[in-house]
């Protein structure tokens, strides 16, 4: 009659609650990094917007509609990105910052590098809102 080694008993006890304890470590890290990654394309995209929008409110006069109308933008903006990060897709504030955005196009004196770059962004938002 053979008999197993000893040693490989141990060494199998030994995996059997390894295993585990690596798992239950690694799932919750796993998770953890989908909710936070689950958005995160769209947040990169606010902070393009938030970016361009402070560009080109270099020429809006601190007092005037040009400078309000960029402060909308940025404000509806930093509360549609806020709700993401809490995991929740606001379209209600995406609409606005479109609303905002297109308003700042159509009315404020811009650099025609500005006006482009605003126009990209507002498609990738409109994009971003057409897949929601």
């Amino acid at each position: 009659m053979l008999r197993e080694p000893i040693l490989s008993r141990p060494r199998a006890s030994l995996v059997v609650l390894i295993v585990p304890l690596v798992c239950c470590l690694l799932i919750p890290f796993g998770l953890a990094q989908a909710q936070t990654g689950r958005y995160s394309d769209v947040r990169a995209l606010v902070g393009r917007v938030q970016e361009d929008l402070r560009r080109a409110a270099g020429m809006a006069s601190p007092r005037g509609k040009d400078f309000q109308r960029v402060d909308n933008a940025q404000r509806h903006l930093s509360q549609f990105d806020r709700a993401l990060s809490k995991g929740k897709f606001d379209s209600g504030k995406l609409d606005a910052s479109i609303s905002d955005v297109q308003n700042v196009v159509d009315h404020n004196t811009l650099t025609p590098q500005d006006r482009d770059s605003l126009n990209v962004d507002l498609r990738d938002l409109r994009a971003v809102r057409k897949e929601r």
